[in-house]
């Protein structure tokens, strides 16, 4: 099967950031088809015929960290990223005509805690359960460099209108509900969904050698501010705080994406000259809440 020369295939494209990134590379003037999940999870060699010969493979499978984290969920978790990214790297080893690039999903959360700010560059991760699958992830993705350009994409919290956190937190927040949680003095590392579909495209373009984006808007912040604004952009005000051991009692381990948070920069992006339209969260919530 012999794909077009502008066609990208997304896997995990029926999440909130696929079908985003799916309509945005779509009426950028891409050729968007999002692969099924028994391909790309288990059979590499349709895989390898389905993409052969195609613009892009983008990387996006995984099962939702918000869940709690049972020691059955944290294994689903796992499985879920590297089953699915080592078939397609085996899929893009087969290719008779290789895709040109991979671009490959990642988090923030590889990084550790810290009071200095994180650029691609930095090699301080952490060594909790996400932080090491992050690593893992990564690791699996980096294998394809010997056949195509690969390109990981660490991820800063998603926000956008219609899913993701601001989803789930906007009724609570127009019920004067919202808060913030545990201390508020964790970084929130956060990006505005528009971002990064133009982040993305960027990179699918870009000649550059780098390998490493980080994804997140460049204004740091942490939940405090977060949640003021958040309140403040749906006209309402943050009058409650979550304490720290509710959220552990409620999410167990997986309270730690809440509790803990990185500061990290864009500093491949802004080196190439990419702009952000959502800099900091004044502007990103303000035009999601509007």
């Amino acid at each position: 099967m012999a794909s077009s020369s502008n066609t990208v295939f997304i896997a995990g494209g029926s999440g909130f950031l696929g079908s985003t990134l799916n309509e945005y590379l779509t009426n950028t003037g891409y050729s968007v088809e999002i692969l099924p999940r028994d391909i790309y999870q288990k059979n590499p060699e349709k895989l390898a015929e389905i993409i052969n010969a195609s613009y892009a493979v983008i990387n996006l499978a995984g099962a939702s960290i918000s869940k709690r984290w049972t020691k059955k969920y944290k294994a689903e978790l796992k499985y879920s990223r590297i089953q699915s990214t080592q078939t397609i790297v085996a899929a893009i080893e087969m290719a008779e005509i290789k895709p040109k690039v991979l671009l490959s999903a990642s988090a923030t959360g590889i990084y550790s805690e810290s009071d200095e700010s994180h650029h691609e560059s930095s090699n301080s991760f952490a060594d909790d359960f996400l932080g090491q699958l992050a690593q893992e992830w990564e690791n699996e993705a980096l294998k394809a460099s010997k056949h195509t350009k690969v390109r990981i994409i660490r991820l800063g919290v998603i926000l956008g209108k219609n899913g993701g956190m601001v989803k789930k937190l906007k009724p609570l927040f127009k019920w004067m509900l919202g808060g913030r949680m545990g201390s508020g003095k964790q970084a929130f590392a956060y990006v505005h969904t528009e971002d990064v579909c133009r982040a993305c495209v960027h990179i699918l373009k870009s000649e550059s050698d780098q390998k490493l984006y980080n994804i997140v808007a460049p204004e740091l912040t942490d939940n405090k501010t977060f949640t003021k604004t958040f309140a403040k952009a749906c006209n309402r005000k943050a009058l409650f705080i979550i304490p720290s051991f509710a959220l552990k009692l409620f999410l167990g381990e997986g309270s730690i994406i809440i509790l803990s948070g990185q500061k990290v920069v864009p500093a491949a992006l802004q080196k190439e000259g990419f702009t952000f339209r959502y800099p900091d969260i004044s502007s990103v919530l303000a035009n999601i809440c509007k």
